[in-house]
């Protein structure tokens, strides 16, 4: 069935762009079939592919609601919103269904966003079921994102989106403006700045030339001075100075075109009326006719507890309580304030609400007392014949001279009588004592003030109790959002309380020094209405101690170098406190960090290339000593292995003992001494024999080394000796010293 209705909405729908012009085919549609099943009644996240086969997202909302079929509910809180994908081909008309769900009489209220600029704030009616066909053209080309949100207090449900794609020259309709406040608004307040939003961007005509803040305020029409400003369509017109009370004003803007050149055909005004004068002040208890003059009254019974109300329910006027004060009632309610003005010999009863005067009036209708709104001319029904009696007023009804305005305590309500019930008692507004004075704001600091401590606590103070709106006082969860507090464009985190009319401001952390910073109050009220416009001061803090620092280096050997935030000072420099400070060493060759020193107190244990002052407090000199890198020696070990000689090693020419400490890299030459008939017979350099004669050389000493030497004898030079008996005929012995030898015996 749906599918059948959603067709036939889209025919129409076609036909009628088709009139418009040449797009009536859909270029994006959003039916809610496809929306998840799961968790339907839950108001939460949903994403699903929709009817044209792409992405669509919604928030706070629930899925098992229904118009014609599936419909996408919003609950009555929260983000809640429906948004589609990016869609090509712009947007000519766009088109849906939405009704309010369930019942409740709370405001309901729709935006229609398209490429995030508001293109309609649609109002829900909270009383009836009948579903409300939207449809308005967008005309806007390129990609296109369209967003719904439900911004109201209940539940809304929405159904068949459907828009045509753009087309260029379909626009045939001239801006709309929409004022506000609307044409014949009354009770306006004086601080207004009224709005002329318009449905389309908008340019002069005929010229053509797009309206901007340069040639705005030259299409505005207004009996005060004012500036203008435009922003996304909207005219904001500032007066100069809070208008007056009860005056008509008229708001004219100047006939413009859009970018098609639809031209509107003249200007277009409103009037609207200021709020009345506010009537508070002291009011004090009169006791005699000659004191009834025309002016502001409170009228009360005379039990001296219930006042007449403005409120009529129809036959009577409704009481509101009060509680005198010794004669005086300050500051009543603005709807027990009554005006009684002298008629002849006779007095009018009556409130002023915008141009319309209420009258009390009698007709002869029972006990009924009436209130009769601008009647022409004031009939003797409106008028009042007035005698006292020890203070209390009797009213008797000019036209129906037996009926009394009075009040019956048992059936509590001002009405008309015969008798039997209570007359009044008059209290007198004092002259002078009309409040027409918004609350007064002082600021510590205050505007332009300098050198401000950075732990300041900034105060606002009224000179009377200040009001949200009309009874509702200020109080402390009120200023989050009453008070604005930025350095720049940044906000600072704060928070506030007021006491006594005085609101105290505290940062969240300590204001930054040497920084300009501006505090805001919004609008607030006095007990009479009279309001305040936002009001700014701005004020800049002190700028942050500075000390000296000062640094060097000691016998120089290399350099030191000084930053802060990254930054290179220069020694002698002046520091803002709680500033660090790294200090940087770089030693010359060979050199080496030999200590730290802060206002001459050595730094233990630091022999790194930097050093950093941490939140610098007071002046610094911060020193820094080099030394020359110790040398890496060897030990150096040689020995004799079973004597028969000597070992002896020089560096550079220069002996050493074994295990002496040689610089790495040293020449060490060995030098072997054998004793007489030895000589040298081996070299070891740890257990590995090496070459050498009567010396041993190490070119490039590396590591710890042990040398030894060997010594052997050296072997005699032998002859051999040979001996023999020619013919025998005897013998032939030899000796060498004294030991026998024989023939060929080798012999020394």
């Amino acid at each position: 069935m749906k599918k059948l209705l959603h067709l036939l909405t889209t025919t129409l729908v076609a036909l009628t762009l088709l009139l418009w012009g040449n797009a009536g085919f859909a270029q994006g549609t959003e039916d809610f079939e496809n929306l998840p099943t799961d968790s339907q009644s839950s108001y939460k996240a949903w994403t699903w592919t929709g009817t044209d086969g792409v992405e669509w997202n919604a928030a706070g909302a629930r899925t098992d609601q229904t118009i014609n079929g599936t419909a996408i509910c919003w609950g009555n809180s929260g983000e809640r919103n429906v948004v589609s994908p990016t869609y090509a081909g712009g947007m000519g008309v766009l088109q849906f269904d939405y009704v309010r769900g369930f019942t409740g009489t709370k405001a309901r209220s729709l935006e229609v966003w398209v490429n995030g600029v508001l293109k309609s704030t649609l109002t829900v009616s909270s009383t009836s079921d009948d579903v409300i066909s939207y449809s308005e053209i967008i005309n806007i080309e390129g990609d296109v994102v369209l967003e719904i949100k439900s911004t109201g207090a209940a539940q809304v449900k929405l159904d068949n989106i459907f828009w045509t794609g753009y087309e260029t020259g379909a626009d045939t309709q001239a801006p709309l403006a929409t004022f506000t406040p609307a044409n014949a608004a009354t009770d306006v307040p004086l601080n207004i700045n009224p709005t002329i939003t318009f449905n389309e961007p908008i340019y002069t005509s005929p010229a053509g030339v797009l309206v901007d803040n340069t040639n705005v305020e030259s299409l505005i029409t207004f009996p005060a001075a004012f500036s203008a400003t435009i922003a996304d369509n909207t005219i904001t017109v500032v007066p100069a100075a809070d208008l007056e009370y009860e005056t008509d004003y008229t708001l004219t803007v100047a006939a413009v075109q859009d970018e098609a050149a639809n031209a509107m055909e003249a200007p277009v005004s409103v009037t609207f009326t200021t709020m009345s004068a506010p009537i508070v002040g002291t009011f004090n208890k009169i006791t005699t006719l000659e004191e009834i003059e025309d002016g502001y009254y409170v009228i009360a019974n005379s039990g001296d507890v219930f006042a007449m109300n403005q409120a009529n329910a129809g036959s009577y006027f409704t009481n509101t309580a009060v509680t005198p004060a010794d004669g005086v009632i300050t500051n009543p309610d603005a709807d027990i304030v009554w005006e009684i003005k002298k008629d002849g010999t006779n007095y009018t009863i009556s409130y002023t609400d915008g141009t319309d005067v209420t009258y009390v009036s009698y007709t002869g209708s029972s006990n009924a007392a009436q209130a009769v709104m601008n009647p022409d001319p004031v009939a003797d029904n409106q008028k009042w014949t007035v005698t006292v009696d020890e203070g209390v007023f009797t009213f008797e009804n000019v036209a129906i001279t037996d009926r009394i305005l009075q009040y019956n305590s048992s059936s509590p309500r001002f009405a008309c009588y015969k008798s039997g019930q209570q007359d009044l008692i008059l209290y007198k507004l004092a002259t002078g004592a009309v409040d027409t004075d918004a609350p007064v704001a002082t600021f510590v600091p205050a505007d332009a003030a300098t050198d401000i401590v950075i732990d300041v606590n900034p105060t606002i103070t009224f000179d009377e109790a200040i009001y949200i709106s009309s009874g509702v006082a200020v109080v402390d969860t009120d200023l989050a959002s009453l008070i604005i507090f930025k350095t720049g464009t940044e906000d600072v985190a704060f928070t506030a309380t007021i006491t006594e009319n005085v609101i105290t401001v505290v940062p969240a952390t300590d204001l930054l020094n040497a920084t300009a910073y501006t505090l805001t109050v919004g609008i607030v009220q006095d007990e009479a209405g009279n309001a305040t416009t936002p009001e700014s001061i701005t004020f800049t803090t002190i700028a942050a101690p500075t000390y000296a620092v000062t640094f060097s280096v000691v016998d120089e050997n290399g350099t030191l170098a000084a930053t802060v935030d990254e930054t290179a000072i220069a020694t002698g420099a002046e520091v803002e406190e709680g500033s660090d400070i790294v200090f940087t060493a770089t030693p010359a060759d060979d050199y080496q960090v030999k200590e730290w020193k802060v206002n001459t107190e050595v730094i233990t244990d630091n022999t790194e290339l930097t050093y950093t002052i941490s939140d610098l407090q007071d002046d610094a000199t911060v020193t820094v000593e080099f030394e020359a890198i110790p040398a890496t020696t060897y030990a150096v070990t040689f020995s004799v292995v079973d004597e028969n000689g000597t070992i002896a090693a020089t560096v550079d020419g220069t002996a050493i003992e074994s295990g002496a400490e040689v610089e790495e890299g040293s020449k060490v030459v060995f030098t072997a001494t054998p004793a007489e008939n030895y000589e040298v017979k081996e070299w070891k350099l740890g257990e590995t024999i090496v070459e050498g004669t009567t010396t041993y050389t190490i070119e490039n000493l590396n590591a710890d080394v042990t040398v030894t030497v060997e010594f052997e004898a050296i072997p005699a030079t032998t002859y051999a000796v040979t001996f023999s008996v020619v013919d025998e005929n005897g013998t032939i012995a030899a000796t060498v010293d004294g030991t026998a030898i024989e023939s060929g015996a080798e012999v020394e």
